[in-house]
């Protein structure tokens, strides 16, 4: 249980820092609502609220829009926002860049049509709701997308090997969800930008790709509670700023590998209730920076090395 509470920490500290680059990188394009948004834009915003269920509800403000001098009020309802997009020195309209729709008890599908219109958007934050069924693939036309948050839903089916032509995406969150089946490959094209990547408990299958370990910039990996198999692979090694890796509660066998170490800043480490096996006389002795290391119900054995009371472990 403490265990969980750090990771949802972990998650909530790593949206509030996306948020805040995003943000401060929108600042200077976003003013006043002055200029009509896209009637695209608007019908795609409205197909989404179509196919949830009691949707005038849960999103009233969202409504059919009566005459083009009123479709710059699209980016005053709930969750929409919108910045300026200049088309030439003396032209320019409003676009929305963000959808924040997280805890709204939201519940449907979600429309397979949307995200062809919404071109511009940065952040899209469905997290906590009970949205339901599969995750479009057409979100992976989504090429300006940074954050990608659909956590704590009952979303279901594979993940849609499309996002990963998102390749600005920064921060991309699955967790507890009911998503199954592997990591898709087209992920390894995310190696130039994604930081944070959680999709821990779900129903995720299949070894641990080894191109993760050409994701030079991801801080924190969070894939447990799920039923990867195979062994830890030393290539998350080269993984060179990540802080954080979360692997326990999964099926995941063999010795771990002091490869691991090679991954310098390194500080918290959730391997717990696995098959891991072996002894740790060398697994992390090169792990100056660990502070956190989760090791039981694993098959390990031996002795307790005496280096690790020389690193700044605190639990």
């Amino acid at each position: 249980m403490a265990t969980s509470f750090y990771l949802v920490l972990i998650i909530l500290n790593l949206i509030t820092y996306t948020m805040l680059h995003i943000d401060g990188a929108q600042a200077q394009n976003t003013t006043t609502i002055s200029n009509h948004t896209n009637s695209l834009e608007i019908e795609a915003l409205l197909s989404f609220k179509h196919n949830l269920e009691q949707g005038d509800d849960a999103l009233p403000d969202w409504v059919e829009i009566i005459g083009s001098n009123n479709k710059s009020v699209v980016c005053t309802w709930t969750g929409v926002k919108c910045s300026r997009q200049w088309q030439s020195a003396s032209s320019s309209s409003m676009v929305v860049t963000s959808l924040q729709l997280n805890g709204k008890n939201l519940k449907g599908t979600l429309s397979h049509h949307f995200a062809f219109g919404l071109p511009h958007l940065v952040v899209l934050d469905l997290s906590s709701n009970l949205l339901y069924g599969p995750i479009p693939d057409t979100l992976g036309n989504l090429h300006n997308l940074k954050m990608l948050n659909m956590a704590n839903n009952q979303f279901n089916g594979s993940i849609p090997s499309a996002l990963g032509n998102c390749t600005h995406l920064t921060t991309l969150l699955l967790s507890f969800n009911a998503l199954s089946g592997l990591i898709p490959a087209s992920f390894a094209n995310l190696g130039g930008s994604i930081v944070a990547f959680s999709a821990e408990g779900n129903l995720l299958s299949g070894p641990i790709p080894e191109w993760i370990g050409t994701w030079g910039l991801v801080d924190t990996i969070l894939l447990g509670g799920n039923r990867f198999t195979g062994q830890l692979i030393p290539e998350i090694g080269n993984c060179s700023s990540l802080t954080t890796l979360s692997l326990e509660e999964n099926q995941l066998i063999g010795p771990i590998p002091p490869e691991l170490c090679n991954a310098r800043g390194l500080q918290a480490l959730y391997l717990q209730s696995n098959h891991f096996m072996g002894t740790l006389d060398n697994a992390f002795q090169e792990c100056t920076n660990l502070t956190e290391i989760h090791l039981n119900d694993n098959q390990l054995y031996g002795v307790i090395p005496s280096y690790l009371g020389k690193l700044p472990l605190v639990t």
